[in-house]
């Protein structure tokens, strides 16, 4: 395995179970409509993953052929590694664009499942420090004002006319 592939490994490994720990963090600190928001945030993103995958297997076919056409039009155009017919074998394999073609809409679709995951991800986690943010700040004010309120009398004597 080369280090891409290792590093790429480890940060898909990361993503899985930092949404599995966000999930059970989530289970034990939220509130019950803290809960409900945290699931629709869940099922939002399971019905994008699901429309992605669907529209993934609808359009396959044409992707394919459109990535095939790109591909063809790419190769087909004037460069300066032109070889002239005469000079050297004509290098066109259908079956070789079509393959790369098929790797290239693997590719995208793979990508746009892990950028998909990414800002699950990401706002699942800004969901949750938002709520803990929230929980610590809620009683700020009436400790501040307990602590205030019980300073024993030594340190601040009362002024008399």
């Amino acid at each position: 395995m080369s280090h891409d592939q290792i590093s790429s490994l480890t940060a898909e490994l990361k993503t899985h179970f930092g949404v599995a720990s966000m999930n059970r963090e989530a289970g034990l600190k939220l509130t019950g409509e803290q809960w409900q928001r945290y699931r629709q945030l869940d099922e939002q993103f399971a019905k994008a993953r699901k429309a992605l995958n669907i529209a993934y297997s609808r359009e396959y076919d044409t992707r394919v052929e459109m990535a095939r056409r790109r591909l063809i039009d790419q190769a087909g155009s004037k460069n300066l590694n032109f070889k002239h017919r005469v000079f050297g074998r004509y290098a066109f394999d259908a079956g070789a664009i079509t393959r790369q073609a098929q790797r290239e809409v693997r590719f995208n679709h793979d990508a746009q499942v892990k950028a998909l995951a990414i800002r699950e991800h990401d706002a699942k986690e800004s969901f949750l420090s938002q709520c803990v943010h929230q929980k610590e700040m809620r009683g700020a004010a009436s400790r501040a004002f307990d602590t205030a309120r019980n300073v024993p009398r030594e340190r601040h004597p009362q002024r008399t006319r």
